[in-house]
Formats: structure tokens, sequence, C-alpha cells
């Protein structure tokens, strides 16, 4: 329970970081998000952004080695991008629903 909040806190300061808004949930062997992202930043940009960041926190707070990140994977590569809402009634709905963390 612990790891679940420390992580709501760290996608939260870095989605406002990028002037998103962000939902989840976080489920015992993966995370769910759904990111709502102004158009002046890329998709990639600010989900690359959040993925490594948080993966860096992670690892300097709960890793065992405190200096040296190398081979080391938090997230699974890839992601899925709808725009303007368009799929945002099978996602967003659910995610906000069910989120663990949310604003």
């Amino acid at each position: 329970m612990q790891l679940r909040r420390y992580l709501g806190d760290v996608f939260r300061k870095l989605a406002d970081h990028k002037e998103s808004q962000i939902w989840g949930h976080l489920m015992s062997d993966h995370v769910r998000t759904m990111i709502s992202i102004p158009p002046k930043y890329a998709s990639s940009q600010a989900v690359g952004f959040t993925k490594g960041k948080s993966a860096v926190r992670l690892a300097r707070v709960y890793g065992e080695n405190r200096r040296n990140f190398v081979g080391q994977s938090f997230w699974a590569r890839g992601n899925s991008v709808s725009t303007v809402g368009r799929d945002e009634g099978l996602f967003g709905a659910g995610t906000r629903r069910t989120s663990a963390w949310s604003r």
C-alpha cells in the first residue's frame, strides 16, 4: 500500500510538470493510466517523460543499487494513444471509475 501511494504522488507530480491530468489504477502486476495531454506536447514526449522519470524515482527509493541503474527496466515497451476523446468511452470511463489515485 505504501508503494501505491508513493506511485500516485509521483505520477501526479510528473503530470503537473507537463501540464497534464492523470488517472490510473495500480494493480499487483501492472499499472493502468489515462493521461490528458495538452496539444503543445507530443503524446510520446509526455508518456516517455512520465515512464522514464517514474522509473528513476522508484529505483532510487526502492531499488537495491542506489547509484547505477544500467540494465534495469521497470516499464514494458509501448503505449496506446487516442486523440480528442475518440475511445475515451471504452478506456477512460473504466479507468476513472476504478482509479486508486485520481484527482
